[in-house]
């Protein structure tokens, strides 16, 4: 009787391949398999104390999402009105006294791009491009 030899889950007909996905492949190849393979949650809490790091990814996000608003031509005063938290106020502060230097350049806020990866796709998602315009 022959025996089947099984060699794990294997990837989706259809798979995207993305900064998230492949940094949790790296972290733990298990937790890979769970979400993206299997569909199911990671069952364990992956920091602690879990409230300090959620109130820390909530201001995170808060902050990432400003930046964006600011990229895209929102007033950095009114947008000031956000840093609710100190810890938001003093990253609000020290991006517009030291934040980069884009005057001139077509700025491309959250912009994504995909490309093949055999019979997957890669999907890469930037926080902002900015390109130098073509001089004559």
């Amino acid at each position: 009787m022959a025996e089947t030899i099984r060699t794990g889950p294997q990837l989706p007909e259809v798979f995207t391949f993305s900064q998230s996905s492949l940094q949790d492949y790296v972290d733990c190849p298990r937790r890979f398999q769970l979400r993206y393979l299997d569909h199911l949650l990671w069952p364990a809490v992956e920091t602690a104390p879990v409230l300090e790091n959620e109130r820390r990814q909530i201001e995170g996000q808060q902050f990432h999402r400003m930046v964006q608003q600011h990229l895209i031509g929102l007033p950095a005063e009114k947008l000031a009105r956000m840093a609710n938290t100190p810890d938001l106020a003093r990253w609000w502060d020290s991006f517009l006294g030291h934040g980069p230097t884009i005057d001139g350049f077509n700025l491309h806020p959250e912009l994504s791009l995909a490309a093949p990866l055999g019979r997957h796709r890669l999907v890469a998602k930037y926080d902002l491009v900015a390109v130098s315009p073509i001089k004559p």
